[in-house]
């Protein structure tokens, strides 16, 4: 179990959710979540906080086309990961802490793998 806190701190020390943020941002991240998070709760909030949190022009453009929800996922994971080889993370425990980089690293080598794979073609191929 993870406390909404915790999240919170995380966020925080991966400068991802400034301390002055408005409240609405907070609301929203863990709208219907209990103060205690189940791991389904933690992703849920996770998954809201990209929402939140990515840009809507992932890639800086004026005139690009506005970024899709697994789009602003796949940023938040990036960004944590990156941001994960350069964080102290000072609010966790020693154990708690290298648990977390270790899974920021991991998290960084799955998304690569992701960004690797080319998305499956929507063309028709015709039958000889």
């Amino acid at each position: 179990m993870l406390d909404r806190a915790e999240l919170l701190h995380f966020l925080q020390d991966l400068d991802l959710i400034g301390r002055g943020d408005p409240p609405e941002i907070l609301f929203a991240i863990f709208s219907g979540c209990s103060q205690q998070l189940t791991l389904d709760l933690f992703k849920r909030a996770l998954m809201r906080a990209a929402l939140i949190l990515a840009p809507d022009n992932l890639d800086g453009t004026e005139n690009a086309e506005q970024a899709q929800p697994e789009q602003k996922v796949m940023w938040l994971l990036r960004t944590l990961a990156d941001k994960g080889k350069r964080v102290k993370l000072p609010v966790l425990d020693l154990r708690r802490r290298i648990e977390t980089l270790q899974a920021l690293e991991k998290i960084g080598e799955i998304t690569l793998e992701f960004s690797n794979v080319k998305p499956p073609s929507n063309e028709i191929k015709a039958e000889s």
